[in-house]
């Protein structure tokens, strides 16, 4: 039923279908049919996990890169919120684009780490490569918007329009204000009602 709406909504309705499909070398009415044949073609008892399903249509409507067309996930998924308990940001210093810690949860103890230390590296990957890698989880119609995305999600996952992170914990390389490097290993945690 979710895919035929989709296709209801992505095939007749949707205006901008031909031009993201060309902009962005996308096919999603075809990827849609592709998965209710695979669906289809597939035993009930030899069906992937809901999650796959969901993790699936995600791609699907990602691949656009339009905000107005999301996917929203049912429940139980839309309750819950996964977050790391700080923030990041960028600054562009000396052309040299940045990411800082801008904000720490109260509680959250970890001494070097701290609100201004910059960081480096994310999960062993530098730090701008994994803002690209994250950018490409959401939508966004230009390279600079994705970017903001992938700022803005690597440590708070609404889960209304998002799979829950693949790993257990995050492993963050950065520089404390004295310039050394240190590593920060650190559980995602979940919330309902943190929003979008």
């Amino acid at each position: 039923v979710l895919i035929d709406q989709a296709l209801v909504l992505l095939e007749l309705n949707y205006v901008h279908r031909p031009l993201k499909e060309a902009m962005h070398a996308v096919r999603p009415v075809q990827r849609l049919k592709l998965l209710r044949q695979r669906i289809e073609a597939t035993p009930e008892d030899a069906q992937e996990p809901a999650w796959g399903f969901h993790q699936e249509m995600l791609d699907i409507f990602i691949s656009v890169r339009d905000l107005h067309t999301n996917y929203i996930l049912p429940d139980p998924f839309q309750r819950m919120t996964a977050f790391l308990p700080f923030l990041v940001e960028t600054y562009v210093e000396g052309g040299e684009r940045r990411y800082l810690v801008s904000h720490v949860v109260g509680g959250f103890d970890r001494p070097p780490f701290a609100q201004a230390v910059r960081i480096v590296a994310w999960n062993g990957v530098p730090v701008e490569r994994a803002v690209e890698l994250n950018a490409e989880r959401f939508a966004g119609s230009n390279p600079e918007a994705r970017r903001a995305r992938g700022i803005e999600r690597p440590t708070v996952r609404p889960r209304i329009t998002s799979m829950p992170p693949d790993e257990d914990w995050v492993s963050v390389t950065y520089e404390s204000g004295d310039g050394q490097t240190h590593e920060l290993g650190v559980a995602w945690l979940g919330s309902e009602g943190l929003g979008v």
